[in-house]
């Protein structure tokens, strides 16, 4: 089943990145060229035959001028589609075979990065964009992400575990119940200590130029 969700949420994906794309007037040669990616690997993406990292998938995002959430929406669609599909399985094995514990299918998010997991929790569709996730990091986990566009506001909090977070140059070691914002326009670092850490993320995305005229 695992197979399954990957194969359709990157199918999914790929669909809704040429798309964009299109929708853009952006060849695949010149998105590619404006994510620094090779053409070979992007058009991989949109075939579905390629797994992401989290900062390729930003990139993209970013030079579509799209928030990551509206980019990667088809992926929670998807892997939720089938979360549904594995809950009610499960729910009438369990009515038929009441000794057979129950069994879900992982709804695995089709990104390269080991040790991370990303689970949108809320896609505001406001202005500004807002978004929020869930970032679980295995320990010693690290996740180092690109600057983001200019004007990206990012707060994180802890949840569990320790993490030490924020601009490459000046992280912050958290503990639970701890917070911090900063400037996501910038490189920036998430490190999981040997308790590992669960983090809840929010992103405020810059007003895009046509939303802010009068």
């Amino acid at each position: 089943m695992e197979k399954s969700v990957d194969l359709q949420a990157s199918s999914a994906l790929g669909a809704h990145l040429q798309a964009l794309r299109e929708a853009r007037g952006l060849s695949l040669s010149r998105l590619a060229a404006k994510a620094g990616l090779a053409k070979s690997s992007l058009s991989r993406l949109e075939r579905g035959d390629a797994n992401p990292t989290l900062d390729t998938l930003w990139r993209l995002a970013r030079e579509l001028d799209v928030a990551f959430s509206a980019l990667i929406a088809p992926i929670a669609k998807a892997t939720a589609d089938i979360q549904s599909y594995s809950d009610t399985q499960s729910a009438s094995d369990t009515q038929s075979s009441p000794d057979t514990p129950s069994s879900f299918a992982t709804a695995a998010s089709p990104t390269g990065d080991s040790g991370v997991a990303v689970t949108l929790v809320e896609r505001g569709t406001g202005s500004p964009a807002v978004d929020v996730y869930l970032l679980h990091l295995a320990p010693g986990a690290r996740r180092d992400a690109e600057a983001h566009a200019p004007g990206t506001e990012e707060t994180v909090q802890l949840v569990a575990g320790t993490a030490s977070v924020g601009p490459v140059e000046t992280p912050s070691t958290l503990a639970p119940g701890g917070r911090l914002t900063f400037d996501a326009g910038q490189a920036h670092r998430y490190l999981a200590h040997d308790d590992g850490a669960t983090l809840l993320v929010t992103i405020v995305y810059p007003v895009r130029r046509e939303e802010s005229r009068p």
